[in-house]
């Protein structure tokens, strides 16, 4: 897992070695062997209690069933730092932890994690714990350090855990204070055990026992009662004071300085310690406390060694086997730390000794090293506590073709978030950094002006100095997102040109931005009738790529289905969709596999093949935070459009709930798009009067963009409008059907073109011109017969039927016709099968148009079933919805018929015709 997330740190995920020389300490095993049927063990003291050593001391027993009557179970553990109070950071590396054992465990939240819309906490926290429960076999997870965790995501977390345990996991949180969880409650209900400060100090006994090993020689009862009475137990005191007693020259002086008055007794000891080191030893301590992990390379770095004797890796060996505090991360020795009270207490001498500045460069010299190996995280951690900002500035720049490759907004987000404002505004690359986070949320509206400001300041320089590369690569950037800019306003020959600039400053390295370079280059050049070309210039360079599934040669597939998709290809759209699928199931791309899906959900439906589309969908929305909000949205409309024709129209609007509420989760006011699916299902319900209100409403010219969403509201509008009919209405038809057919010819969209198409040969007919309007659909028919599209007519209902049956007896050549006519039989017998709806048939929709504030379609089936027998909660199980939200609904319906009870707005709703007497 971590090989896959390239964010994380492998030696966080080792559990620490345990230490040559151990007191054995069978009570306290016992207490943490006891605690595994119990769902947490905290392990709480101080600083130098040793925590984290009886922890990987009793796993280690543990795993070789050297504790009596344990039970055998895999473990995995977690060690924690400051920038793990990110609640993505930290979840990241959960699950990171959880692939030691469960290789493909927590999928699902991972993507989430990944996604382009950030999931509410409730969600996340809810799809984790539901994984970690289908993991099936108990596990230990052990998350050391938690103290360092600052802020309340994490510990939010743990509470919702503390609810709602997740049966598999046994938790074992190490830390120096008590972590915010309802401890009382937990104690009350037997699901903790605890070991704390007094559990873990040494006996006198075993203070004895350990000083005897850790010496030479055998200390006096005199002596070992004043260490006793000293440190009463702690440990890392003890051990500190061994350290001083095996180096002193005199262990009279140490004694005497022991039993003096002397308050900081653990600087006195380290004072000792470090006194009796060899200079180069001291040296090293000190300068390489400021990091949290050592290597021998890293250290060096930091060091600027030029002691040939005394190198980093002769530095390491000779405090390991001095036991200096220091702990192997990995079998190979590469890593180690120092235990943490070790390094605060060399940090403090530190900062005596050197000056802030000489602090700062040992800093960036560990910068320097993490950049140059490719661990930008670390990078930047250390360029920031040097208060480098241009260092990091620049850390961040560099590694921004990494990130998009892998299209990582989180830690896009993060970047942006360590750094102030005025640092962002006034830098190109930063401000592309955030451009980038920009599109993976795809909010090209705020996105345009950050283009813009990094424009001007590439141009203007700003005083800075970029080499050429650099500004090629700026400057590519911002042509790549022009060109989808332009694409997205149909100035496509302009997008072709951004494109290609884009392309030839581009290097191959950055994937992701030229595969989006290539995608509207072959999207545009499709869009002013250069399909064939396109499709030409897209198969040449997928077929020059050695890895096929990769971002870039993924970007390349994409941009072949729309061009097929908007050529009126569907077959091979539907082809070329399915090798996107499985090329980006394949590398786990979760925003390609929701494009691979929207395309086939668009050309089953258009098939008729409504099953598999609602599959297609389905895809889309179980994946929702992974996908765009376009697709997402198209899904939606999708799904509630096919659970209606199927005659399910209780869950049709619960689809159309759902994405109401999204829309108001992210932008406070219910969008467009939302509307205009409303109203169509008012339409299909026959409900021609509240879906021509809409249409009134809506009086938005149709704006100078690409055509490409299943919920298109200027088609909605359209479709409205015919359905009421009269002159006034198909005179506004034909006027938004203008505005549409002159986007589909300057873009060649033959999708919408036969669309509108249909929609012209249906007004015509309603307006008595049946020769034109059987010419246009006849037009229509020739357009679409390669692509197969057939529900594009079913969708125009009775009046196209009619229309087909003249035309089938003019053009009996023409198989296309009778299939379409076929398919209007079958959707005609599955209307008889599924019969009118009980609730709908009880409803009057015109009576409901008296109220001043009409009731919604969810008001009026929640008013339906008020006249039955069934109490709210019954009710809200029937439709799919919370208790509370039944509740919501019966209040609002009170509200609006002026009642306060049920039965009052059951007379109330007969009395005006809303509903029927039966």
């Amino acid at each position: 897992m971590p090989d896959r997330d390239p964010i994380l740190l492998k030696t966080k995920l080792t559990r620490p070695p345990i230490a040559r020389s151990l007191i054995d300490r069978p009570q306290l095993f016992e207490i943490l062997n006891s605690g595994i049927s119990r769902p947490l063990t905290l392990v709480v003291a101080s600083a130098g209690f040793g925590k984290t050593t009886l922890v990987s001391t009793w796993l280690e027993q543990l795993s070789h069933g050297q504790v009596t009557g344990a039970t055998s179970f895999p473990v995995t553990w977690l060690s924690l730092d400051e920038y793990d109070s990110d609640l993505n950071v930290f979840l990241r590396y959960l699950i990171a932890a959880l692939r030691m054992i469960f290789p493909d465990a927590c999928e699902e939240t991972l993507a989430m994690l990944l996604a382009r819309q950030d999931p509410t906490d409730e969600l996340l926290f809810a799809t984790l714990d539901n994984e970690i429960e289908e993991l099936g076999r108990s596990f230990i997870l052990v998350l050391d350090d938690y103290h360092i965790l600052q802020g309340m995501q994490v510990h939010n977390l743990m509470k919702q855990w503390s609810l709602h345990w997740p049966s598999p996991l046994h938790l074992v949180l190490i830390s120096r204070i008590n972590p915010p969880l309802p401890l009382a409650s937990m104690r009350a209900k037997g699901l903790v055990t605890e070991i704390r400060t007094e559990d873990l100090r040494f006996s006198p006994g075993e203070t004895a026992a350990y000083l005897q090993q850790a010496q030479f020689f055998q200390l006096s009862q005199p002596a070992l009662d004043l260490l006793e009475a000293r440190f009463e137990g702690w440990i890392a005191g003890l051990q500190l004071a061994a350290l001083s007693l095996r180096s002193a020259v005199s262990l009279d002086g140490v004694f005497i300085g022991l039993s003096g008055d002397n308050a900081n007794i653990t600087g006195y000891l380290m004072d000792e310690v470090l006194v009796h080191q060899y200079p180069a030893i001291q040296s090293f301590l000190l300068k390489t406390s400021i990091l949290d992990r050592l290597s021998p390379g890293l250290c060096a770095a930091v060091m600027g060694e030029s002691d040939t004797t005394w190198n980093a890796r002769a530095c390491l060996d000779w405090i390991e086997r001095s036991e200096l505090f220091i702990t192997p991360l990995d079998n190979r020795r590469e890593w180690y730390r120092y235990h943490q009270l070790f390094q605060e207490l060399l940090q403090q001498r530190l900062s005596v000794e050197a000056t802030p500045d000489e602090i700062g460069r040992l800093h960036l010299q560990a910068s320097t090293w993490y950049e140059e190996h490719g661990l930008i995280e670390e990078a930047l951690q250390h360029s920031l506590v040097a208060g480098d900002l241009e260092l990091a500035t620049q850390q961040m720049t560099a590694g921004l073709c990494e990130v998009t490759n892998r299209e990582d907004r989180p830690t896009l987000e993060r970047w942006l978030r360590l750094l102030p404002g005025g640092v962002i505004e006034n830098h190109a690359g930063l401000l592309m950094v955030k451009a980038w986070a920009l599109q993976f949320l795809w909010r090209l509206d705020l996105q345009a002006q950050v283009l813009q400001q990094a424009g001007a300041l590439l141009d203007a320089g700003n005083g800075r100095e970029y080499d050429r590369g650099e500004k090629e690569v700026l400057r590519g950037q911002i042509l790549a997102l022009r060109a989808q800019q332009a694409f997205f306003s149909n100035q496509n020959d302009r997008a072709i040109d951004f494109a290609r600039q884009a392309l030839a400053l581009l290097p191959p390295s950055w994937k992701f931005v030229r595969g989006g370079a290539m995608l509207f280059l072959g999207m545009a050049m499709q869009s002013v009738g250069r399909a064939q070309e396109a499709e030409k210039i897209l198969l040449d360079e997928f077929a020059s790529q050695d890895d096929k599934t990769d971002v870039y040669s993924l970007a390349l597939l994409r941009g072949l289905c729309t061009v097929y998709l908007n050529s009126g290809s569907l077959v091979r759209c539907e082809q070329t969709a399915r090798l996107l699928l499985q090329g980006s199931a394949s590398r786990k791309i979760a925003i390609m596999m929701n494009w691979s899906d929207w395309y086939l959900g668009l050309v089953h439906y258009q098939w008729n093949e409504l099953e598999a589309a609602a599959g297609y969908f389905s895809q889309i929305m179980e994946n929702r935070y992974a996908a765009q909000v376009t697709t997402m949205r198209d899904a939606v409309a999708g799904i509630a459009l096919i659970h209606q024709l199927r005659g399910d129209a209780t869950q049709a609007w619960q689809m159309v709930e759902s994405i109401s509420r999204y829309d108001l989760e992210l932008n406070g006011i219910e969008d467009e798009r939302t509307r205009s699916l409303r109203a169509r299902l008012l339409l299909v319900e026959g409900d021609l009067e509240n879906a021509g209100r809409w249409a009134d409403e809506y009086t938005a010219q149709p704006p100078d963009v690409p055509l490409l969403w299943l919920a298109e509201p200027q088609i909605m509008r359209v479709r409205a409008l015919l359905a009421r009919g009269n002159q006034a209405d198909l005179q506004s038809a034909k006027q938004v059907l203008d505005a549409l057919e002159d986007i589909t010819d300057r873009t060649y969209n033959a999708r919408f073109k036969i669309q509108v198409l249909a929609f012209r040969a249906v007004l015509l007919d309603a307006q008595g011109d049946t020769l034109a309007a059987e010419a246009l659909l006849k037009q229509a028919l020739d357009l679409g017969r390669p692509g197969r599209f057939t529900r594009v007519y079913l969708d125009l209902g009775k009046p196209m039927q009619a229309i087909l049956n003249r035309l089938v007896r003019q053009f009996p050549d023409m198989q296309i016709i009778p299939a379409i006519l076929a398919a209007f039989s079958e959707v005609a017998r599955i209307s008889e099968r599924n019969g009118a709806q009980p609730q709908l048939s009880r409803l009057s929709r015109h009576g409901n148009a008296s109220l001043v504030d009409p009731l919604t379609p969810r008001e009026l089936e929640v008013l339906a079933l008020l006249r039955g027998p069934k109490n709210i909660k019954e009710i809200a199980q029937q439709l799919f919805i919370s208790y509370a939200t039944a509740k919501r609904h019966t209040i609002n319906i009170y509200a609006k018929l002026g009642v306060n009870q049920r039965w009052d707005a059951v007379n109330r709703a007969e009395e005006l015709g809303i509903l029927l007497t039966q």
